[in-house]
């Protein structure tokens, strides 16, 4: 009996295995089955409408579908053995397909994507950073295409992600693609660009105080294109932002040459201001209470001056005397055409200057060790200040 049972309990396990052997083979064959139906053409074909064709949810639709993309593809990258791309394509093609949308709905869609491109242009793998910042140059490069109308801000929107990228990402490689993806689009979409100004200075600012001389020279040669070709184009948007973007590249000590020829590009902007005061006074973006020929004075010649005074505190003896220099000539040549209230702005600026006692006392030792300003430098002060007040 227990031999039986035995020899039954055996006929049992055999049968067991030999159906789990034709259940496995069984399954290995629909598995088969299912990849080749699921990498045939009609099937890829489908699944490829269902992002060409995104442009046809509605507002709500289209949010929760970047949103499950967006989940998808940070699961992606955090894959090992190599992150996978899958996703994050298809986030740049859906961007593609839905720019067309009205304001509002566009407006929502990028607030989430381009802080999608904020992180994963931040990551801490370098291949998966250097494939994102590719695909979000090509989205703004067909972005650009479109221009923008006046009184909108969707490009600084767009571009806002690179100034992210570039302020917290501290590789040189992913640094110097920002700054090449800048370069590129001033070079093909320069008379497209509008409200994009701000975030390429903002760019070339942090670009500025680099110690690659790779990122700074070109950034810097890409500046100065700016202002020789499409300065025109930047005055009343991003006048601002150009003249502190050169004040920074005057400070940056590792280039000297660099520094000079900065300086050089403000007392432009200051000539610039002299020349066609009207584009400041026609800035719409001004608060209505303000009056027009103050408005010259808070876009066009205060920054001029205020930043020529940063330079001078925090630069070394030669790129701040040249930058003092500058200063009380454009003083003494444009003067006659500030207002009387305008030079109160002017005394405070100069007190600025000499006020040390708000810098650390190291520096302080240092600015004095390098007699700050020559002598004949200081008698010219006497000149503008007593003519203007």
């Amino acid at each position: 009996s227990a031999t039986t049972s035995t020899g039954g309990g055996r006929d049992s396990i055999v049968a067991q295995a030999s159906f789990d052997s034709r259940d496995s083979a069984s399954w290995g064959k629909v598995d088969s089955k299912t990849l080749d139906e699921t990498i045939s053409q009609p099937v890829v074909v489908a699944i490829d409408r269902i992002f060409t064709d995104s442009n046809l949810l509605d507002g709500n639709a289209i949010l929760d579908f970047v949103n499950g993309l967006i989940s998808a593809s940070f699961a992606e990258l955090e894959s090992r053995p190599a992150p996978r791309m899958f996703s994050l394509q298809k986030i740049v093609e859906i961007s593609y397909y839905n720019m067309g949308r009205i304001r509002l709905e566009w407006s929502r869609i990028w607030a989430i994507i381009g802080e999608y491109f904020n992180k994963v242009g931040c990551h801490s793998n370098e291949d998966v950073a250097v494939f994102a910042i590719d695909s979000l140059r090509q989205l703004s490069m067909k972005f650009l295409e479109r221009g923008e109308l006046a009184n909108f801000r969707f490009q600084k929107d767009f571009l806002r992600p690179f100034e992210y990228i570039m302020k917290r990402n501290l590789s040189p490689v992913i640094r110097d693609m920002v700054v090449s993806c800048m370069a590129q689009m001033v070079h093909y979409h320069a008379k497209n660009i509008r409200s994009g100004w701000k975030n390429i200075f903002a760019v070339f600012h942090l670009a500025a105080s680099d110690h690659d001389p790779q990122i700074v020279e070109l950034a810097f040669e890409t500046t100065s294109n700016i202002f020789e070709k499409h300065f025109a184009a930047t005055i009343a948007a991003s006048f601002q932002d150009a003249v502190k973007c050169l004040a920074e590249f005057s400070c940056n000590a590792a280039f000297p040459d660099t520094s000079m020829e900065a300086i050089r590009r403000i007392d432009m902007c200051a000539r610039c201001v002299a020349q066609q005061p009207n584009i400041f006074r026609d800035v719409a973006s001004m608060e209505e209470s303000m009056d027009a020929e103050d408005r010259v004075w808070v876009r066009g010649w205060f920054p001029v001056l205020f930043e020529l005074s940063c330079i001078i505190s925090r630069c070394k003896l030669d790129v701040r005397t040249r930058a003092l220099t500058v200063m009380f000539n454009i003083m003494k040549t444009y003067g006659a055409q500030f207002l009387s209230h305008w030079w109160r702005d002017v005394f405070n600026v100069i007190f600025r200057i000499f006020d040390n006692m708000k810098l650390p006392e190291q520096q302080v030792e240092e600015l004095h060790s390098e007699a700050p300003f020559p002598t004949h430098t200081e008698l010219d002060l006497v000149s503008p200040l007593s003519a203007g007040y």
